[in-house]
């Protein structure tokens, strides 16, 4: 039972696998080239014998641009799923989808702040994931969610949203009335992210990996790549990250949940 169960894995990735590369319209050779495999055993992978490394995962995802989850046998919880825990958990300028079953992969924040990241599909979930920091801060474990994130190879992008964050937080300090409740909230969540990034980034300095990693979905061609990357954030340029997204959404995701607070 359980070789059937791996057989069929190996197939369901297999399939997988040989679909980015036919709808990209690469050759094998091409693939193959990029994994550092020959073409005759890529072959043998996109029939299903034999298994990908998680250095050919790593890979696939940031040559396609895909989340974690593509690769996953069961599905992930849904975005309206996703939408509505983040809503209930901060961002309460999303609205809630009636008639979705809560998830039960989304029961704490750190799970949801997680599968964000993650799924890394809707500009405006990552953006919502401000004001969810903001109102947890003092209670998340950042150190967990980076090393479950750094163990997949999405820790910079946790950073990158930490950071954009942090300066949307001292963005709205500066310049919007807010409660002494909201501003001591906001301070306390300045110094803990500040605190957190500094260390990551003069530990992340050091590192020899220092390829940009995309975020957005809506980056699928060389040009529009390279178009993002010459208009990055000085945040994206800090973390090597290419997305259209910057600050300012992060800020007006802050801005629409205060309004609703």
């Amino acid at each position: 039972m359980k070789n059937k169960k791996n057989n069929n894995l190996k197939l369901l990735i297999a399939g997988k696998v040989r679909l980015l590369r036919q709808e990209r319209r690469w050759t094998q050779s091409q693939l193959a080239k990029l994994l550092g495999l020959s073409q005759n055993r890529l072959s043998e992978l996109e029939r299903g014998q034999g298994s990908f490394s998680a250095e050919n995962f790593l890979i696939l995802l940031r040559e396609f641009n895909l989340p974690v989850s593509y690769f996953a046998e069961t599905k992930s919880a849904s975005a309206d799923q996703l939408q509505n825990a983040l809503a209930r958990l901060g961002a309460g300028h999303l609205l809630e989808v009636q008639d979705v079953l809560p998830s039960e992969e989304l029961q704490d924040v750190l799970s949801v702040i997680k599968e964000t990241i993650v799924d890394g599909k809707s500009s405006r979930q990552i953006a919502a994931l401000a004001p969810v920091i903001v109102n947890h801060a003092g209670k998340i474990s950042f150190g967990r969610l980076r090393e479950d994130l750094e163990r997949i190879g999405l820790g910079r992008r946790l950073a990158w949203v930490l950071d954009n964050t942090s300066e949307a937080v001292k963005f709205e300090l500066d310049g919007v009335s807010l409660s002494r409740r909201q501003r001591i909230l906001y301070r306390k969540t300045v110094t803990i992210l500040e605190r957190f990034l500094e260390n990551w980034f003069l530990f992340a300095s050091d590192q020899a990996d220092k390829h940009d990693e995309v975020i957005d979905s809506s980056l699928v061609t060389p040009e529009s790549i390279a178009e993002a990357r010459e208009g990055n954030s000085p945040v994206s340029k800090k973390w090597n990250v290419i997305s259209r997204m910057e600050i300012q959404d992060f800020i007006k995701a802050l801005e629409a949940a205060h309004g609703q607070g």
